[in-house]
């Protein structure tokens, strides 16, 4: 079986990558945008890098149409060169050409549903899910909305608090979606004031002047995300599920801030649903507003995180009953 695995960077393509034990049994290869985790992943997979296209903002903005087409185009050619049994996708925009194409070149569609969207879908996942092979959704919530849907949460709490370590600094990431200067003027204010533990490393891709860091960078390579996250005490980043869940594996306490559509700091409000659900099952604390981040580092230092334990083996195995029964075995 030859596998199309697409999706666009942050936690979307993370989530791909966790999928491995399934795809390396296959030929695969790999659509997605260039980031330093996709740039990472090329080096173990055929890897062909387009433009992210963003589905929530092209009746705004007329640009994006210009992206849309160049995505069209490339995915069209790659398509056309691979011809793959399977498209297997977390999405989001960047897939979405992939999918749609797909069926032209007969091949099966697979779209997990991101787990960012715990009670309404993705504007990609909500078209994908009316025609896909099979719609794969991660919370029952959504599952309930779209009972054709396959359920796969791969999500488990352990029932055990984690005792963090004191000791260490702040480590402060907003991801690739891009720059995020409402969060970043409040921690530049907090680091001034010494409100943060120090040392203080910044992860920023935009403009915004952060004086009062110790060490600022545009973007971090895979090696470097996690050797930040292993001199930190605490995290704090946007409401992104790759940078949330990693935090989360590394054992550190986590402050969310989401993004919000109305700063146009993201296409949607997707971010408050994974923020709002974890901080109900007493994973991270969290809030729409940078306001309440001096309280919420307040509140950290005695903060007990509850213990989740991420199984990738639940969606794999559920892609391995679906496709089983789409290619089964010869002979």
């Amino acid at each position: 079986m030859k596998i199309c695995l697409a999706a666009s960077g942050g936690g979307h393509l993370r989530q791909l990558a966790r999928l491995k034990p399934f795809y390396e049994k296959h030929e695969a290869f790999l659509i997605t945008q260039e980031t330093p985790l996709g740039s990472a992943l090329s080096e173990e997979i055929r890897t062909y890098f387009i433009p992210d296209i963003a589905l929530g903002k092209m009746k705004r903005s007329p640009r994006e149409w210009g992206t849309y087409l160049d995505n069209l185009s490339q995915s069209y050619k790659t398509l056309k060169d691979e011809k793959p049994d399977l498209i297997l996708s977390t999405g989001a925009g960047l897939a979405f050409n992939t999918l749609w194409m797909g069926k032209y070149f007969k091949a099966k569609t697979l779209f997990i549903e991101s787990i960012a969207h715990v009670y309404t879908p993705t504007a990609t996942g909500k078209t994908v899910s009316k025609w896909a092979t099979a719609y794969v959704v991660q919370w029952e919530e959504l599952h309930n909305q779209y009972p054709d849907s396959v359920l796969a949460c791969p999500i488990r709490t352990m029932g055990e608090k984690v005792s963090p370590s004191a000791e260490g600094g702040t480590f402060v990431t907003v991801g690739t979606h891009g720059p995020f200067p409402r969060l970043i003027d409040e921690v530049e204010r907090l680091s001034k004031e010494n409100k943060l533990p120090r040392p203080v490393v910044v992860q920023h891709p935009g403009n915004t002047p952060i004086l009062h860091a110790d060490l600022v960078v545009e973007n971090c390579s895979s090696e470097d995300f996690e050797k930040h996250l292993k001199e930190a005490s605490l995290v704090i980043t946007h409401a992104g599920t790759g940078s949330i869940f990693s935090a989360l594996e590394a054992e550190r306490r986590v402050i969310a801030i989401a993004r919000l559509a109305e700063h146009g700091e993201h296409y949607d409000d997707h971010q408050r649903e994974i923020l709002i659900k974890l901080s109900e099952m007493g994973a991270i604390l969290g809030s729409d507003h940078v306001e309440d981040l001096e309280s919420l580092i307040e509140a950290s230092h005695s903060f007990e995180p509850i213990t989740l334990q991420y199984d990738s083996n639940v969606i794999i195995e559920a892609i391995e009953g679906l496709t089983a029964g789409w290619f089964p075995k010869k002979g």
